[in-house]
């Protein structure tokens, strides 16, 4: 029987990653001898599961107390994948197939010696797209590009990592094609997967908690600058609309940036949330707008999509939404514009119906099914 090796640097059976994790493993056992690492095993399986770092979740959450009360810039996801990744290489080995993800490249270079065949997932636009683009953002707004794109260290890594994989699973086509643009020529050996696991609701609930005549726009998100907020914002204050009111979920990604948007923390009609559950402004707000400049494919808008809410976002954030609510990246006009078409023609509730319906397709079971259909292809 061919064997498969899925590698994780996270809960397995725990949280979205690991419960899409073991969605696939579940799915791959039918057909393939599967063995799984992972951060820490939280599923009922127990054979071939290997925790390669002791003290399970604890170094993952000294970086993260190191970052927050004592460095600000420790990079706590840059150490914690290079000690996953190192930790990791010795059960690399007696397998047709390693599916894994960047930044692993010990791993990927141990399969490589090994000669398994690497399939990388691709999680985010081609390291070269985001350098050139979203680098001058982070000029413009004078903050360091590392705390939105990731150090150079970390970035040499995911480059060399998708240069040494044999296959690539893509969330969207706009990821993609940012890869054949900056020379990954192959197409044969790229697939498009959707990876993105969210809850799928059985009902359109829109506006089932909406209560007044408050017209809401939802946005969520952390790294604000490379997920576009500041054009939203502009956005939102041009906007002629009375009684409107602009919703934040997520947080800041440094002081720095937390400090470029404090001055919109003097508007009443923009509400800064922080880290907080999004189910019930799914179901409060009008409309949910995510201008990012670089996704792989954003769970949120899947997310919103299920809820029956009307989505307006770039093509770089990998939304699967008709083409004509797509909103250009860097351009608050166009969000206006929009925004104000789509009020002009009521086309609110049409769009909250499509986008229920779409969001069906994108359920784990075809996902499940589409990787082990690809994996019979390859092996």
């Amino acid at each position: 029987m061919k064997k498969i090796i899925l590698q994780i640097n996270g809960d397995f059976g725990k949280n979205f990653s690991g419960l899409r994790n073991l969605l696939i493993y579940e799915e791959l056992k039918r057909e393939f001898e599967v063995s799984v690492i992972c951060r820490k095993n939280y599923s009922k399986f127990k054979n071939n599961i290997y925790e390669p770092i002791s003290f399970k979740n604890l170094i993952p959450k000294i970086f993260s107390f190191i970052k927050k009360y004592i460095y600000n810039n420790f990079n706590s996801s840059y150490y914690s994948n290079l000690l996953f990744d190192y930790f990791s290489k010795k059960y690399i080995k007696d397998a047709n197939i390693l599916i894994t993800f960047p930044p692993y490249l010990k791993s990927i270079n141990k399969a490589k010696k090994e000669k398994i065949k690497i399939i990388i997932n691709v999680n985010s636009l081609d390291i070269d797209y985001n350098l050139k683009y979203l680098k001058k953002e982070c000029e413009k707004f004078n903050i360091n590009y590392k705390s939105q794109i990731g150090t150079d260290k970390h970035n040499y890594l995911v480059k060399e990592s998708y240069l040494n994989s044999d296959y690539y699973f893509f969330q969207s086509e706009f990821s993609k094609k940012t890869f054949i643009e900056n020379g990954f020529k192959n197409k044969n050996n790229m697939f498009k997967v959707n990876n993105t696991f969210f809850k799928l609701n059985k009902k359109n609930n829109y506006l089932n908690l909406k209560k007044d005549n408050k017209f809401r726009i939802l946005f969520i998100g952390s790294s604000m600058i490379r997920k576009g907020l500041y054009y939203l914002i502009e956005a939102f204050l041009k906007l002629d609309i009375e009684n409107k009111e602009l919703i934040i979920l997520g947080d800041f990604v440094s002081k720095d940036e937390k400090k470029k948007f404090s001055k919109y923390f003097q508007y009443d009609s923009i509400k800064f949330k922080g880290y907080t559950n999004p189910e019930k402004y799914y179901q409060l707000c009008d409309i949910f707008i995510f201008p990012s400049l670089s996704e792989g494919a954003a769970r949120v808008c899947y997310e919103a999509m299920s809820h029956g809410m009307p989505i307006l976002a770039t093509k770089e954030s990998g939304a699967p939404i008709n083409k004509k609510y797509i909103i250009k990246s860097y351009n608050n006009k166009d969000i206006i514009s929009k925004l104000n078409e789509i009020i002009k023609n009521k086309e609110l509730k049409k769009i909250s119906s499509e986008n229920f319906e779409l969001s069906k397709k994108y359920n784990m079971n075809n996902y499940t099914k589409n990787i082990l259909n690809i994996l019979k292809k390859i092996i």
